[in-house]
């Protein structure tokens, strides 16, 4: 009956060894995954924050507004348009920043469940030789 028993926690523990060295498998390669994209996702979002940036974004509401008069629009309708064209930018600058965030989060959860991972490693090593021992 003991060495059923202790036949049982051994594929217990086996079994908790193997999905342990899964699941560290698949955190190295997000964290890897997330290493890899970090540097042209940041060139990403800066290529599309610059648009919309304040010095761009003044020039391009004030060009647009320009045209809009000088084709001759009714003042309400121009700034109207100027106003709506202004705020769908701020809203996509809003928007960019959120996923800047996201990302950022994602990459703090990654690595903080690396370092989990590490210690978990180092700790199951140090309990198998104070089983060893016993």
């Amino acid at each position: 009956m003991e060495a059923e028993r202790r036949d049982l926690e051994d594929e217990e523990k086996e079994d908790e060894i193997k999905e342990a060295k899964e699941l560290e498998i698949v955190l190295t390669a997000v964290s890897s995954f997330i290493k890899e994209i970090q540097e042209p996702l940041a060139r990403l979002l800066e290529t599309l924050i610059q648009p919309v940036r304040g010095d761009k974004l003044g020039e391009e509401i004030a060009e647009l507004y320009k045209k809009l008069k000088e084709s001759g629009m009714p003042e309400d309708l121009a700034q109207k348009m100027t106003l709506e064209y202004f705020e769908r930018r701020t809203k996509i600058l809003e928007s960019l920043g959120n996923l800047g965030q996201l990302f950022s989060k994602a990459q703090t959860t990654w690595s903080w469940m690396s370092e989990k991972k590490h210690q978990h490693k180092g700790s199951a090593g140090a309990g198998e030789g104070e089983r060893d021992e016993g």
